[in-house]
């Protein structure tokens, strides 16, 4: 199992005096709330990788002048 299907088992454990679909409701939301973040992330990796290209890539512009 992936780490989202791990997470979404152990919560509707912790939420076992809930009828099925609403474990299953919560532990949707959570898990797309956290798929939602991780790829925030990534994004903002990408950015700082690209804005890091930028600042070397006018450093060097700036140096030859």
């Amino acid at each position: 199992m992936g780490y989202l299907q791990d997470l979404q088992k152990e919560l509707r454990a912790l939420l076992g005096d809930l009828d099925e679909a609403q474990q299953k409701k919560i532990a949707r939301f959570v898990g797309e709330k956290i798929l939602e973040s991780y790829k925030n992330g990534l994004a903002t990796g990408r950015q700082t990788n690209a804005d890091q290209e930028t600042a070397r890539k006018t450093r060097k512009f700036a140096r030859r002048n």
